[in-house]
C-alpha cells in the first residue's frame, strides 16, 4: 500500500509542477530593453542636474520606465506602448533594433493630443522619465 501512496504522491507533484510550467506567462519586459535605455540615456556619475535627476529616477523606477506600476507587466505606460509597437517578442537580442526603437520613440510627442507637449526625448533630456508628468 505504501508504494501506491508514494507513486500517487509523486504523480500528483509532477502533475502540479507540469501545470505550472505550461500556464506560466513569459515576462513582457526584457532586461535588454532596460539595459539599452540605460546605456543610451542614463549618464551615471554626471554632475549635471538633469543627468543626475534622470539617473536617480531610472534607478527608482526600474520596470516602470515602460510598464505601469504593479505586478501585471502586460500593462504599459504611454512610452512603453510606443516601444511595444516597434519591438516584438524575439527582438530582445537585436541591439540595433532596440536602439532604433528608443530613438524613434524619443521623437514622438509624449501626449499626441497636445501639440505643445514635449517629446519623450525632451522629457529625458530634462531629467525626467519619458512617461512621467
Amino acid at each position: 500500500m505504501s508504494k501506491r501512496v508514494a507513486f500517487s504522491s509523486a504523480f500528483s507533484f509532477l502533475f502540479v509542477l507540469g501545470s505550472i510550467a505550461f500556464t506560466a506567462v513569459p515576462a513582457a519586459a526584457h532586461k535588454e530593453y532596460k539595459d539599452m535605455f540605460k546605456a543610451t540615456y542614463v549618464k551615471t556619475g554626471s554632475t549635471e542636474a538633469n543627468d543626475a535627476a534622470l539617473a536617480k529616477a531610472f534607478d527608482t523606477a526600474s520596470c516602470t520606465v515602460c510598464h505601469m506600476p504593479g505586478d501585471n507587466k502586460k500593462l504599459r505606460n504611454d512610452y512603453g506602448k510606443q516601444l511595444a509597437q516597434r519591438l516584438k517578442e524575439g527582438d530582445e537580442k537585436d541591439k540595433p533594433k532596440i536602439k532604433a526603437a528608443l530613438e524613434a520613440v524619443a521623437k514622438l510627442k509624449s501626449n499626441p493630443a497636445d501639440a505643445t507637449s514635449p517629446t519623450f526625448g525632451e522629457k529625458i533630456a530634462n531629467g525626467k522619465l519619458p512617461a512621467a508628468n
